[in-house]
């Protein structure tokens, strides 16, 4: 009995550690990604100069990202989380055990939006625009046979175009 109670335990917190780092590095991946890649650009053309998105789990303290948007990149800027109404546009991964499904790649984007996993607040518009350039660089990133499962928007990219991806995110 103590042995699934510690289980259970240690189960939630490695699963909550994975989201937040995962979220965290996405994030990083997505803010260089935005500096060179011209479909990134295009999905962030729409946003106000100087607009701020804040991307977060709910219930998990520390584990968001705070991006501003200037000249149609992304720029993490590290501030403190405010009220959610703070934002020009806030997308909020709704529960602990619904991030991880979404960010270990059970569960796509496309398909968690619709299935209500995410709340927002903010232009509508703008959030899907959001979720496209997430999907842009899970595109870029995973092996074929992964993306065409769980992308909705799935371009057959070419390896070379995948490493010259990874090449530009590593320099």
């Amino acid at each position: 009995m103590m042995n699934n109670k510690l289980i259970r335990n240690f189960t939630a917190q490695a699963t909550q550690l994975y989201s937040s780092t995962t979220l965290k590095v996405l994030a990083r991946i997505l803010s260089k990604t935005s500096q060179n890649n011209a479909q990134v650009q295009e999905q962030l053309a729409d946003f106000n100069n100087g607009a701020k998105i804040l991307f977060k789990i709910n219930y998990l303290k520390n584990a968001f990202v705070v991006f501003q948007v200037r000249d149609k990149h992304l720029y993490l800027i590290h501030e403190r989380e405010q009220a959610l109404i703070d934002y020009d546009l806030a997308i909020v991964i709704k529960h602990p055990a619904l991030a991880f499904k979404i960010l270990s790649l059970q569960e796509g984007n496309t398909i968690a939006v619709a299935n209500n996993r995410f709340s927002t607040n903010g232009d509508a518009s703008l959030a899907i625009n959001f979720i496209n350039c997430l999907e842009i660089v899970e595109a870029h990133l995973l092996p074929r046979f992964i993306s065409r499962r769980i992308l909705s928007k799935h371009d057959d990219i070419s390896i070379n175009q995948k490493i010259n991806f990874l090449k530009r995110i590593i320099m």
